[in-house]
């Protein structure tokens, strides 16, 4: 059976994988991106791989990828830590790793799909 993945009008979101690491590394190492995380150091391989094991597959945190529909292409994500199911609340991370795809508005229509 073919899991439904949450979509927008011009992103959807995906599960994020191992395969995934190069891509989250490159992004999180922007300056652009670095200087909005609360820890602007630079981020590692290991460091994203140890996020991965510890947070996401323990189910402490949900993370997804943004990718544009029209071409498949990865350009972000939004993550999730926290969560209060009865409370209806998280604590969130999100950005946009594609220098071309900031500033287009499509990090925050990416919240609602997983609500």
């Amino acid at each position: 059976m073919e899991e439904k993945r949450p979509e927008g009008r011009s992103v959807y979101l995906r599960p994020i994988t191992s395969e995934d690491t190069e891509r989250i590394v490159n992004w999180r190492n922007q300056d652009r991106v670095r200087r909005n995380f609360i820890d602007q150091a630079l981020f590692t391989k290991e460091s994203h791989e140890r996020w991965l094991r510890t947070k996401v597959a323990s189910g402490q945190a949900v993370q997804f990828i943004i990718c544009e529909k029209e071409t498949d292409r990865p350009v972000g994500s939004v993550y999730f830590r926290d969560v209060d199911p009865s409370g209806r609340s998280a604590e969130y991370g999100i950005f946009i790793g594609e220098a071309d795809a900031a500033g287009r508005g499509i990090g925050s229509p990416s919240l609602p799909l997983v609500s």
